[in-house]
């Protein structure tokens, strides 16, 4: 029974950040739906599980890596911009401006009033109150 076993899942995908993903993505819409009056939505939350059964016995693993390489770039920007506002946010003595011509964050001391800020990639100068 052991050797059928491993035959089987020799060559499978097996799991990855993104079957991880799906799975808490399942957990959170079983809890949702639990509590709205319409139960046939509780029905959603089987697609996420039956995606990670496909992605996780497929034998397509440079397609399923590929998946999971995308998956996890995104995960990173949003990762990345939640860990910038949480730190701009525990940053008392510093405040944080974009460059209206580039879009460049610019980080100036508080306290300072009204100071010309020079952009260091465009070089523009802009004035604000800090």
């Amino acid at each position: 029974m052991m050797n059928w076993l491993r035959n089987f899942f020799y060559g499978r995908y097996g799991n990855d950040a993104l079957n991880i993903a799906l799975l808490l993505l399942a957990m959170v819409l079983a809890l949702v739906f639990r509590f709205t009056p319409w139960w046939w939505l509780s029905y959603i939350c089987y697609l996420p599980l039956i995606l990670l059964l496909f992605r996780a016995f497929s034998r397509n693993i440079d397609k399923r890596r590929h998946e999971n390489d995308v998956f996890l770039s995104g995960f990173r920007k949003i990762k990345g911009w939640w860990t910038r506002q949480r730190d701009k946010a525990k940053d008392k003595t510093h405040k944080y401006y974009k460059c209206p011509c580039c879009g460049a964050q610019l980080r100036v001391p508080k306290g300072r009033g009204k100071i010309c800020i020079t952009c260091p990639k465009c070089k523009k100068e802009f004035v604000k109150k800090t």
